[in-house]
């Protein structure tokens, strides 16, 4: 027993040696995990955000690996603690089964001294086993304080971890309200860019623009137009339509009653059949009454004692027996020709239910639903109705019949006459459970025509409101173009009423290079004697002077002033009309100089578009500089030259 406990120790020993070793792995020393955090915070400020995020991935990678050899450490201290537990258990009860075994020894080697060597090697055992305990608890302590190292070492790096972590996100986080301000900013310079560099609208341009305006709204109400013509020629259409489909249902009605009437015809034929049935069933027993009585009237005379008297008593019963017979070939000839009569009924009913799935078939393809359509629904409902009815009569009289045949207490009888009663009211049967699913089928075919003819003049309904609510706002919309025509009107008769000053800017040359280009106009006082609207090209002057400056530092020294004139024209533009406000003096609007005039443009040359300022007359011209490079815009007075 203490050689098994003896190797159980060994063994235990070796497992715990072999996990210090194999599953503790060794980690970085303290002052090397500091030199890289000092690094690492030494480096973030010098990052862009990609390389922050790369960094941010392996910092959280990082921080996972700790957490993973943290649970390791703290899986293989409890192990540890487990198994030492249970040395410790197993040494107990080692000792305490030992004891009374050793003391019995140690009695035993008094009462026999060859057992001492025995003794010894028990003391020697034990002492090995009170060392093994010793290294092996030293094992445990060692374990124990190693594995506290290293879960306080990886609770640093992953503190040291975090602070890292928590910076590179401030300073994320101040990378990004960086750049947020940098667009607030970038935004407010383009914003104030366009605010500066705003071009003056035309009022040519902006009435082309109202004449184009103006003419679209006026196709749009030929077109509007032209869809109320064609909804108000589908409508009358539609109306056409639907007095076809009236007149085509008043012919549906007829063709109904018709069907009605036959119908009760085939109901009389039917009750006639019924009677003559019955007439038939009391035919054949009479018949069989008297073929038993002949029966027994074929019999000797010797042996029944018949006499002259009960002769002349079968006498009469034969003569009976031969009128009944002559009564029954009778019947026989009627009942054939009431089947004739059915079947020809059968044909014609056919011949109706075909004739009122074309008329069907008519509507459906002509298209619109009425109250009289809806009227026909109702009563063809009404026919289906009552034909089941009819259909599970016959049946239940179908049943009986074969019910009546099948009772052991009917009369055997060698015609077939009630055979073929019964086979009758079985076609009957049949015919009518036919006419039943036909007149389901076309109850259905109609309520899915009626369904769809209303959805049609749902939708056509719904189509002439649009169209009628757009026809009302284009013509809202065509009055308040109108207005604001007369108001454009109004404006440009204002306009050309004043004076008109159109600056003409070229752009030529490179960077830091501004062109200067103005115009001035010279209009002399009213002429007394001429009428008001008149317009005299030699009493106005116009000037036009531009000037080069290459360099801003010196725009003096290399600045070209040109002098032109402009080319006469008879634009009707040209043409002033005086306003409320006008004084006695001729106001003449001048023509706008060419750019061809004043410098040659080149292929390669680029220059701005045309702007217009309109200002009331002053003695001092207008002047507008346009930088090559910012396209920046400067507008104000002009020195004198």
């Amino acid at each position: 027993m203490l050689a098994s406990n003896r190797k159980e120790k060994q063994i235990s020993a070796v497992n715990l040696h072999r996990l210090d070793e194999n599953d503790i792995a060794p980690s970085p020393s303290r002052s090397s995990k500091r030199e890289s955090s000092a690094s690492l915070a030494d480096d973030i400020g010098s990052l862009s955000n990609s390389e922050l995020v790369e960094r941010l991935v392996e910092a959280y990678q990082r921080l996972t690996e700790t957490e993973e050899n943290l649970v390791l450490a703290a899986q293989y201290g409890n192990d540890l603690l487990t198994q030492n537990g249970i040395l410790k258990e197993r040494l107990n009860a080692s000792l305490s089964a030992a004891d009374p075994t050793i003391t019995h020894r140690v009695f035993k080697s008094q009462l026999d001294p060859a057992d001492a060597k025995h003794i010894e090697d028990i003391e020697k055992s034990n002492v090995e086993l009170n060392s093994k305990l010793e290294r092996l608890q030293h094992d445990l302590e060692v374990a124990n304080h190693r594995g506290d190292r290293e879960a306080r070492k990886g609770l640093e790096h992953v503190e040291g971890s975090k602070r890292h972590l928590e910076a590179a996100t401030r300073r994320i986080a101040e990378l990004e309200e960086e750049r947020k301000e940098w667009l607030r900013e970038r935004t407010g310079l383009v914003r104030s860019r366009r605010d500066s560099v705003a071009p003056i609208k035309d009022f040519d341009a902006e009435r082309r623009e109202l004449l184009q305006r103006v003419d679209e709204l006026e196709e749009s109400i030929c077109q509007l137009s032209t869809n109320l013509e064609q909804s108000q020629t589908s409508l009358a259409q539609t109306e056409r339509n639907c007095h076809l489909f009236e007149t085509k249902s008043a012919e549906l009605e007829a063709l109904l009653q018709e069907y009605r009437e036959y119908r009760e015809d085939a109901e009389r034929a039917t009750e006639q059949v019924a009677c003559l049935s019955q007439q038939l069933e009391q035919a054949h027993d009479i018949i069989d009454e008297l073929k038993s009585v002949k029966s027994d009237g074929t019999q000797p005379l010797d042996q029944t004692g018949e006499d002259e008297g009960s002769r002349t008593l079968f006498g009469e019963v034969d003569s009976k027996r031969r009128e009944l017979e002559e009564k029954h070939v009778m019947l026989a000839r009627r009942h054939q020709g009431l089947m004739k009569a059915h079947e020809g009924a059968i044909s014609q009913q056919e011949r109706m239910r075909m004739h009122l799935a074309r008329l069907a078939q008519i509507a459906s393809a002509n298209g619109t639903v009425s109250s009289a359509g809806e009227d026909k629904y109702t009563v063809m409902q009404r026919a289906l109705a009552q034909s089941e009815a009819e259909c599970r009569d016959l049946r239940d009289r179908v049943a009986a019949l074969e019910r009546a045949k099948d009772s052991p207490l009917s009369l055997q009888s060698d015609d077939s006459a009630q055979d073929e009663v019964v086979q009758l009211l079985r076609l009957h049967v049949t015919q009518l459970k036919h006419q039943c699913r036909q007149a389901r089928k076309a109850s259905q075919t109609s309520d899915l025509l009626r369904v769809s003819e209303m959805e049609r003049a749902r939708s056509l309904e719904s189509s002439l409101v649009a169209k009628n609510a757009e026809l009302q706002r284009a013509t809202a919309g065509a009055v308040r173009l109108g207005f604001e025509l007369d108001a454009a009107k109004a404006k440009i008769k204002l306009l050309l009423s004043t004076r008109e000053e159109v600056v003409h800017v070229l752009v030529v040359g490179g960077k830091d290079k501004w062109h200067r280009a103005t115009q001035t106009e010279v209009i002399p006082s009213h002429v007394e004697g001429e009428k008001e609207g008149t317009v005299r090209e030699e009493d106005s002057t116009v000037q036009n002077e531009v000037s080069l400056d290459h360099d801003d530092n010196h725009p003096l020294d290399e600045s070209i002033d040109i002098s032109l004139w402009p080319e006469t024209s008879n634009t009707p533009e040209e043409v002033a009309i005086p306003s409320s406000t006008a004084t006695s003096s001729t106001y003449v609007n001048s023509p706008a100089v060419s750019p061809s005039r004043i410098i040659p443009i080149r292929p390669d040359t680029p220059t701005t578009p045309r702007s217009s300022v309109f200002s009331p007359m002053k003695d001092m011209p207008k002047h507008v500089q346009v930088h090559v490079e910012s396209g920046r815009t400067q507008v104000g007075e002009c020195a004198q030259q």
